[in-house]
Order: C-alpha cells, then sequence, then structure tokens
C-alpha cells in the first residue's frame, strides 16, 4: 500500500450560456505517466474530504463525485502500452443571488446616487 499528498492545481473549462443560473461538470484525472498499468495499477479506495464551500459555488462533495478507473493507450518507447487512469467527476453550481449582490446592487445604488445630485439646489451648495 503506496500513499502519497501532494496540492496540485487543476482547471475546469466553463460555459457561461446561462450565466447566473448556470451549472459546470468538471472532470479531475489522476494518472502516473509512462508507467504501464502492469506495473502500477491505480484504483479508488474511500476517499473522504473536508467540507468544501464558497460564498459563490454549490459545490458537490467528495462523497458525491462520480469516481471510475479506466484505462488508457499511449505510445511508449516499445510501442503501444496501457497506463491506469483514476477519474472523478463532479458538479459545481452558481448562486445566483451572489452576483445580484456583488455587482446588480452596487450598480444600481450608484445609479441612483447619481440622480441625487441632479436634485440639490445650486443655492444650497457653498
Amino acid at each position: 500500500y503506496f500513499s502519497e499528498e501532494h496540492v496540485s492545481h487543476f482547471r475546469c473549462p466553463f460555459d457561461y450560456t446561462n450565466m447566473p443560473f448556470d451549472s459546470q461538470h468538471c472532470k479531475l484525472t489522476f494518472l502516473i505517466p509512462d508507467v504501464l498499468d502492469s506495473v502500477i495499477k491505480l484504483q479508488w479506495v474511500d476517499v473522504e474530504g473536508e467540507k468544501m464551500s464558497n460564498a459563490e459555488w454549490v459545490i458537490d462533495q467528495v462523497k458525491d463525485w462520480r469516481k471510475y478507473q479506466r484505462t488508457i493507450e499511449f505510445m511508449s518507447a516499445f510501442g503501444p502500452a496501457n497506463s491506469s487512469q483514476l477519474v472523478a467527476e463532479f458538479t459545481l453550481q452558481r448562486r445566483p443571488a451572489f452576483l445580484v449582490k456583488t455587482f446588480l446592487v452596487q450598480a444600481f445604488l450608484f445609479y441612483l446616487l447619481s440622480w441625487v445630485g441632479l436634485w440639490i439646489d445650486l443655492a444650497s451648495v457653498p
């Protein structure tokens, strides 16, 4: 049994078509490059994680992720070979109220305040 912990970064392509009511489906893939699956076969074990949250997003918790193992073919120095991969899929769903509070409310208040200056009597300005 081998276990090692790393901190990494990943990217998920976003589709903003239905913003601010959008959901983003992300895929996280783990692999050991150029290592044959006959040498190391990756497999999911009980995966647990801390509760994830964000002001803008509802994030699927780790226990709810769709997890599976697959084998891919790659070209090694000796010809085609197979490598083991672990894939986790999860969803991020945007909280529309976050964008309304962060952007729309401030823009609307700024617009209203700009009109207040038009109602000030010029004689009252020092």
